[in-house]
């Protein structure tokens, strides 16, 4: 803060008073004692308050007072004869009377405002109640607080907020002034027995309104009303903050993004519409931000969250990944950020997702009740506190919780995460009408989820809708193949209590089996197939390099030349993994020459594709194949260099006659298998 007088300039942030651009000297007192006259230079300031304010209190004699005044004096061209900007008022004090111009020092054009920069402005209550007076500021000091959580947020004190209080603000020259990227504003109306809450988050550059929104709460018990109104504006903010920032680093499309930047990019893809592919992209920028700055705990957060995800298994059948492998990761990830930051409510609410998993339930419950103390506005951490209570057997316990976290985030995009839980509540308390409601709500939301159509057949099919359950069971069997059966449904998903199981079979068991589940799998067909395996060589490096947004075109376009390729030569895609394709043929030369020519035809990209094939017998069930031939080509595919194909003996034989040929690239040992086994390279 700077306060400019005359030919004056003095600046509280360097304890500095310049008279003509050069310093002038002062002692500490003598500073402390004219900004104080200056900040309150619409009053006269009496004897007692100097000493309070300036001498802490202490006993001072009546001459240091005045040779400290004459020294203010001196410093600033003033006299005690003259009185031009000091005047002393007989038997009340002195006052500081000349005209003075505020000014905030503009952020130096070298460092720009952080992404995750904001002040909230003070709320500006527009009752005449005094009440609703402290009721705005203290939405203003607790949002300020709360914002502060955010993993590299920089907030704006609330002391520096408030001093704008009342004032017409510039936004643009207020962001300049302060350095921050976002703007909060607010107001506080009554409206009858309600209180409303109306905020604008403003982009400081442009101007432009980024989000606004109204909240609503009962005016009769103010406190409550406070903490709820308080509560989901913060995690709103959160959202929009977060959605904000991953748009604004997509638009600059760098080639050399810092580790920060893409750990929000990261969460700003953790925040969108659930769905396997923007796991898949969450995932890659928290791995790239991890290459980068090998230390970072928020990297290390949103990987082990978005992990859980996959082991989790809700949008898809669950990745040919060792299960206990894959959580043992995971948890050194977070162990390793909570030894870093034991404090951290992200850290503390991921790993309590992965104790449940675990099936350790008493310790997700520690872990969760941790996270909701260190941040009480978390939804996700609210949600998954009530998913564990249901696993522990406990559905009337759980409601709360979810509910709780659909008042704190009613228009999150996860909102089908927090209304299917609330609805599996229902189902095994044996409520079909209530769970049917709420489930029904979570597959508008997010049809891709494979679980909520699972447990809506168990609803419809205890409520005796047979015709509609067996619809919902054929969504979910379609999403995931995997879970064809009761059985397979607590191999998929082991976790829970018996008292947890005991009523999912009075429950949801009996309305799967009216929906025509069997409760042992049925057998699977086993079919003699080639197997192709490809994806692209170096594709991390690649993405760095040209930027997320040109990445994602670049994959579609790869993906289209892939599915070009594979219907010409009448391949079947089974699906995609990440940046490559699994598909089957049924003649081997047919699949060579199907990997050559995708080959070719995205190396115009820019891109190196390889390939790995191996024939052999695989189990099918509906649109999946399994088995160790799928395992043995992918094994293949991981030791083939860009634009190499690689085949095992078996198709090498298989092929002779057509003309194909191939170079050895002799023995090789692959995970899983016994024995080394012999590749070819195929020379096309």
């Amino acid at each position: 803060m700077q306060f400019r007088f005359g030919n004056h300039l003095l600046d509280l942030d360097r304890r500095e008073l310049c008279r003509s651009g050069e310093p002038v000297a002062l002692e500490p007192q003598v500073f402390d004692l004219l900004v104080h006259l200056v900040q309150n230079r619409d009053r006269v300031v009496s004897k007692d308050e100097l000493l309070e304010s300036v001498w802490g209190g202490r006993i001072v004699s009546e001459s240091a007072l005045t040779s400290r005044i004459t020294a203010v004096r001196k410093a600033i061209g003033d006299t005690g004869a003259a009185q031009h900007l000091i005047r002393t008022v007989p038997r009340r004090g002195i006052r500081f009377i000349g005209d003075v111009r505020e000014e905030r020092e503009a952020a130096p054009a070298s460092s720009p405002a952080s992404r995750l920069s904001i002040v909230v402005l003070p709320f500006v209550n527009l009752s005449r109640d005094p009440e609703e007076e402290y009721f705005a500021d203290g939405v203003t000091e607790d949002l300020t607080t709360d914002l502060s959580r955010i993993a590299g947020a920089l907030v704006i004190a609330r002391s520096t907020a408030f001093t704008y209080k009342g004032k017409p603000v510039d936004v643009k020259q207020l962001g300049r002034e302060l350095g921050v990227r976002y703007v909060l504003e607010g107001s506080v109306r009554r409206a009858a027995d309600q209180v409303q809450v109306n905020v604008q988050l403003i982009d400081a550059e442009s101007g432009t309104h980024v989000w606004a929104d109204r909240f609503e709460a009962d005016r009769t018990s103010l406190a409550q009303a406070h903490s709820e109104i308080t509560g989901r504006l913060a995690w709103a903010l959160n959202l929009e903050i977060a959605r904000d920032v991953g748009r604004r680093i997509e638009r600059e499309n760098r080639t050399d993004p810092a580790a920060q930047d893409l750990v929000m990019l990261g969460w700003a893809w953790w925040h969108r519409p659930r769905s396997a592919a923007a796991m898949q992209e969450a995932r890659r920028a928290f791995e790239r931000a991890l290459e980068i700055d090998p230390g970072s705990i928020d990297a290390r957060v949103g990987l082990a969250r978005v992990l859980t995800v996959e082991l989790v298994g809700n949008f898809a059948p669950r990745p040919n990944t060792d299960f206990q492998q894959e959580g043992e990761r995971i948890e050194r990830l977070l162990l390793e950020a909570i030894e870093g930051d034991p404090n951290n409510p992200r850290a503390r609410a991921t790993m309590g997702r992965l104790r449940w998993v675990q099936n350790r339930l008493a310790e997700a419950r520690i872990e969760f009740e941790t996270a909701i103390a260190l941040d009480p506005n978390d939804s996700f951490a609210h949600v998954q506190l009530a998913l564990t209570l249901l696993f522990s057997g406990d559905p009337a316990a759980a409601i709360p919780e979810a509910e709780k976290a659909i008042r704190l985030s009613p228009r999150d995009p996860q909102l089908w995460g927090y209304y299917w839980p609330l609805g599996f509540c229902r189902l095994l308390l044996n409520e079909p009408g209530a769970a049917i409601e709420l489930l029904t709500r979570a597959r508008a939301t997010n049809p891709r989820n494979w679980l909520i159509h699972f447990l809506l057949a168990a609803a419809l099919g205890l409520r005796g809708d047979v015709d509609g359950a067996k619809g919902a069971l054929a969504e979910s069997l379609k999403r995931n193949p995997d879970v064809d059966s009761l059985a397979a449904y607590r191999a998929f998903r082991p976790w829970g209590s018996p008292q947890y199981w005991a009523l999912f079979e009075e429950s949801a068991a009996v309305g799967l089996r009216r929906a025509g589940l069997l409760d042992e799998a049925s057998e699977r067909d086993r079919v003699l197939v080639t197997v192709l395996f490809t994806d692209i060589v170096d594709s991390t490096r690649r993405a760095a390099e040209i930027g997320d947004r040109a990445w994602r075109l670049l994959l579609d376009r790869h993906d289209d030349a892939i599915r070009r390729e594979l219907a010409q030569f009448r391949g079947r895609e089974v699906k995609t993994l990440g940046d490559g394709f699994l598909a089957t043929f049924d003649g081997p030369a047919r699949a060579v020459r199907c990997a050559a020519a995708i080959i070719d035809r995205v190396r115009p990209l820019g891109i190196a594709v390889r390939a790995g094939l191996h024939t052999g017998e695989v189990e099918t069930k509906r649109d999946e194949v399994g088995g160790i031939a799928v395992n043995i080509a992918a094994r293949i595919a991981e030791l083939a260099g860009g634009g190499e194909i690689l085949v095992s003996g078996t198709v090498r034989d298989l092929v002779a006659g057509s003309g194909l040929a191939f170079d050895d690239r002799g023995d090789h040992a692959l995970k899983g298998l016994p024995e080394p086994m012999r590749l070819y390279a195929a020379k096309v």
